[in-house]
């Protein structure tokens, strides 16, 4: 990569511009995304992602402006207000580049790409991304968001625009073989590296995390906080394997933490996508769908063991706000709700649907509001430029008891402000995820309810995202009757929509939902594999327009691709007893396995798969689910901790497939009776509470 500082330093030269204004308007009004629909009236002339915009660059010998961005992004919506609207920058990007506007959530894997390909160049990552590629879609320099002036250290948009276009223009053939050399690096980057994962590589990876933790506030790092669900998971699975106290302490601390600050919505309920800072008060206001099935899985796993009320509240508060306001009128759930809103005045705020002043809450609760002040604080917004009322900010809370009736009178009184504008886009990931975290939590605790509302948006998504060619699409738009299918669905799409299939047939005993499962397993074989190699690939091979094709393992911050690739096939072969998912599992995990040797935040999906792989515990129920005694089992299950857990209840004379360990056991005395097998190893028989709980303790710990 001898010729990257080259680019760099013709970056910075400026050179007379010849080019002529961009043919052609702004093509997003006949697009499917909201997001992207939400920059039809730019002055920008936006192109979507496709051959037609590299091909354009190619003719008209220009780079392309790529821009990313989501709906619910905050800098995304400064960005367009200051430069894309109009002005100096927008009439540049249309005069010396091809602008193209990808929505991340359609796109995630080109949203994969170009963040690992900023992170190579050593540039910022983040949304709205902006780079800069060769009319191959090859990137050779980029940045997050770019002011409109220059300021706080960082140029403005009109100079870097200049002064990339002068580099092109300067040595075009040159920036397309360094974007080319970039594209070269970045394949090399993400090639998978074989090695053996063993529980022992748990173990580190859980010191390392440990090493990073926030031992005041919980969470990981010093500055902006996300809640890393996967890595908190890690931890909780350590906790229960081995019995260290610290590990488990910390995880309940961070999520304690989380529940108590500004993360959570602590009167509409739900968590928002992070802080700004590391004491979870401040946050960036979108409301993510699949950051808060992450947050409800978390916490009902943890809640199994602890029954912390605080937690339990918590997945209350959450599931009924994804109900209340996250729900498409076909059922499934929708996309986010946007980070900024109008003020009462009519000026759009980031949070201003959020954020309280004390005065406004003394107005509310008059007498009441200073018990509710002793216990609940208002959190300022810190470093946001412009913001005349820093005193303006989100609740809190410094006490362990909350104050449900002046909550109540908030939450009503918050009801007349204006609201943040809906993605009604229906995600794949984002529901699988949703579907899965239901129907844990509904069997956590015995919320039926849940597990019906999984099995409604199961439904919906299913209906909206599957073809009539029976392959999956990453997203759906529907208006009325008419629906619109986007591009086909990710690795981490399918897999997480088939996570949910099995969580579904757990809670349910319904083997449709085990069969769909499989049958999306086998579409991740037909559209994701590499012919020459292990591992799968990110984008299916119909993917339109993928430069690079990779194989993502590490969390985004969900769990990677081929991570959750692993689970899924653990998963499935522990149903089934089918040996081809147990080999996939292995294989693929193998592929991968040398990132276990250097532990990182983002290989914790990596960790639990291979967990899932190496440490399930199945867990088989002999009975009736309908029968008294064998719901007492499944309540005594539910009841304990068990992130590799695999249910099966099974009437009796049912026969497990071959090489289950407890496929010839039987009932004891007629009664419903339960196994609990790890390895080829399993329990004597429980037919009682007090006997099944003693062997689920025992046998979710680390042999010696």
């Amino acid at each position: 990569m001898s010729r990257l500082p080259a680019i760099l330093v013709a970056v910075l030269l400026w050179l007379p511009n010849t080019t002529s204004a961009l043919p052609g308007g702004n093509q997003m009004s006949v697009e499917a995304s909201p997001y992207l629909q939400s920059h039809a009236k730019d002055a920008v002339h936006w192109r979507p992602w496709g051959p037609k915009a590299l091909a354009e660059a190619k003719t008209l010998n220009r780079p392309i402006f790529l821009s990313i961005g989501y709906l619910a992004c905050h800098w995304c919506h400064v960005m367009q207000r200051e430069s894309f609207a109009g002005g100096e920058g927008a009439a540049l990007i249309n005069e010396l580049f091809v602008p193209v506007l990808i929505d991340r959530e359609e796109r995630p894997d080109l949203d994969f790409l170009y963040q690992n390909a900023a992170a190579l160049l050593d540039l910022p990552t983040g949304w709205p991304l902006s780079m800069f590629l060769s009319h191959e879609g090859q990137p050779f320099f980029g940045a997050t968001y770019i002011p409109k002036d220059a300021g706080l250290g960082m140029p403005a948009l009109s100079d870097v625009l200049r002064r990339i276009n002068n580099a092109y223009k300067s040595d075009p053939e040159g920036v397309i073989r360094d974007a080319a050399m970039v594209g070269r690096a970045l394949a090399a980057a993400n090639r998978p590296q074989a090695g053996e994962v063993t529980p022992m590589h748990r173990t580190q990876a859980a010191k390392a995390y440990m090493a990073e933790a926030d031992s005041l506030s919980g969470g990981f790092g010093d500055a902006a906080k996300f809640p890393n669900w996967p890595a908190l998971l890690l931890l909780w699975r350590q906790h229960l394997r081995s019995g260290d106290i610290a590990t488990g302490d910390f995880v309940k601390l961070s999520l304690r933490e989380m529940v108590r600050g500004g993360l959570f919505d602590h009167l509409g309920g739900g968590f928002f996508r992070y802080t700004t800072e590391p004491l979870w008060r401040t946050p960036h206001f979108e409301k993510m769908l699949d950051v808060n099935a992450g947050m409800i899985r978390l916490l009902a796993q943890v809640w199994r063991e602890t029954k912390d009320p605080e937690m339990e509240s918590a997945v209350s508060q959450t599931i009924a706000f994804l109900a209340r306001e996250m729900r498409h009128p076909n059922g499934a759930f929708i996309s986010s709700l946007d980070a900024d809103s109008l003020s009462i005045a009519g000026e759009e705020h980031e949070g201003a649907f959020y954020r309280w002043r004390e005065a406004d809450i003394r107005a509310v609760l008059g007498s009441d509001a200073g018990a509710f002040l002793a216990k609940y604080a208002v959190a300022p917004l810190e470093n946001a430029p412009g913001e005349a009322e820093p005193e303006w900010g989100t609740l809190y809370r410094q006490d362990a008891e909350a104050n449900a009736g002046a909550l109540r009178k908030l939450f009503q009184a918050r009801t007349a402000r204006p609201r943040p504008k809906r993605d009604a886009k229906i995600l794949a990931d984002g529901n699988g995820l949703a579907i899965r975290a239901l129907a844990e939590a509904g069997f956590a605790m015995g919320r039926a309810d849940w597990i019906e509302l999984a099995v409604a948006v199961f439904k919906a998504s299913t209906d909206a995202l599957m073809g009539p060619d029976d392959r999956m699409h990453q997203s759906a738009v529907i208006d009325g009757e008419a629906s619109r299918r986007g591009p086909m669905a990710t690795l981490s799409a399918i897999a997480a929509m088939a996570h949910g299939a099995v969580s579904l047939f757990e809670a349910t005993g319904n083997g449709a939902y085990l069969a769909r499962a499989q049958a999306w397993g086998e579409l991740i074989l037909a559209h994701h594999s590499d012919a020459s190699e292990p591992g799968f690939f990110a984008d299916a091979k119909q993917a339109i327009a993928v430069p690079i094709r990779l194989k993502p393992v590490f969390d985004d911050p969900n769990p990677a691709g081929n991570s959750a690739a692993v689970s899924l096939f653990a998963r499935l072969y522990f149903h089934t007893g089918k040996a081809v998912w147990r080999k996939l599992a292995t294989i693929t995990l193998e592929a991968f396995g040398a990132t276990a040797d250097t532990p990182a935040i983002g290989s914790a999906g990596l960790m639990n798969a291979a967990d899932d792989l190496m440490s399930a515990l199945q867990v088989v129920v002999i009975g009736q689910r309908s029968k008294p005694n064998t719901a007492q089992l499944l309540r005594t299950i539910s009841r304990r901790s068990l992130p590799a857990q695999v249910l099966q209840v099974i009437a009796p004379g049912t026969m497990l497939p071959d090489g289950h360990p407890a496929q010839f056991k039987e009932q004891i005395d007629a009664r419903a009776t339960a196994y609990v097998c790890r390895g080829t190893v399993c329990s004597l028989p429980a037919t009682t509470a007090g006997d099944l709980d003693e062997n689920l303790a025992v046998f979710r710990k680390d042999t010696k």
